[in-house]
């Protein structure tokens, strides 16, 4: 909680516009959908479960959003994006476009984790009372409190417009690709080389990962990203229309999805 706390009070600290609060209309990428709804889901365990008087399940769900979404998952994807090192479709070219990444990024960090640290509050009171008040200096003027004893209980219903089901589910196939191919860099004995990875698979899964394409490359630690699909009807120009090169390391995900990492 307290590394989490230092890397976002460092996001923060170097965004010069105050943080925004995530309305409906607020734009956001897919990982930034992601996160917020992986959050959204998590209060509704928690309140499911705090109605049923299961503490266990609250405290188990808080500890899986913050570390295994929060932590090993959104912090790590943002880091190249907060070095300007994000070598995606989603690359910027000017300041003002890599200003406003970095203003989405620093909201969505300042949400999640103040957020956390209400969920957690009643189990945690003292650590998270001084967490949070660390946060108060960087937030939106509509949250103004003084104490997080003070403030709402964070609410399924209020967040209703966090929630996007599609994305929860298509990450699933981006999270079996990340695994896989780091399991196949362990297993070729690469710790910093980033090799070229060839992902042969269905059309709809084709799409779910030119959509997490930026998260695919950074969080699998490749160079590029070539997608074929061989039932592909008609030729898009995202896809690439030639198989995979002899002579690759391959992974299997699915029936229909195969990874081919190519190693010089």
């Amino acid at each position: 909680m307290w590394q989490t706390l230092r890397f976002t009070l460092g996001v923060l600290n170097d965004n010069t516009t105050p943080v925004r609060t995530l309305e409906e209309t607020t734009p956001l990428n897919s990982m930034e959908r992601w996160i917020c709804s992986r959050l959204y889901s998590t209060i509704v365990q928690c309140e499911q479960a705090f109605e049923a008087y299961e503490l266990h399940i609250v405290t188990s769900a808080l500890y899986s959003f913050w570390v295994h979404n929060l932590c090993d998952v959104y912090m790590e994807y943002v880091k190249p994006v907060l070095l300007k090192q994000n070598d995606g479709p989603e690359v910027l070219s000017n300041k003002d476009h890599i200003s406003n990444l970095k203003q989405a990024t620093s909201s969505v960090l300042y949400h999640c984790t103040s957020l956390s640290l209400a969920l957690l509050s009643p189990f945690m009171p003292f650590i998270t009372e001084e967490l949070w008040q660390r946060l108060q200096p960087f937030r939106p003027e509509a949250l103004a409190q003084t104490s997080l004893c003070l403030q709402p209980y964070p609410r399924s219903a209020h967040l209703a417009h966090w929630y996007f089901p599609e994305e929860e589910k298509d990450f699933l196939l981006v999270q079996d690709v990340i695994r896989i191919t780091r399991s196949l860099r362990a297993q070729c004995g690469l710790t910093k080389e980033k090799p070229v990875m060839w992902v042969v698979c269905s059309p709809s899964q084709a799409q779910t990962l030119l959509r997490f394409g930026s998260a695919v490359r950074t969080l699998s630690r490749i160079s590029s990203l070539h997608i074929y699909c061989p039932d592909q009807a008609g030729p898009l120009p995202s896809l690439h229309s030639t198989p995979p090169p002899t002579g690759c390391f391959i992974g299997v995900v699915d029936n229909t999805c195969q990874l081919h990492l190519h190693i010089q």
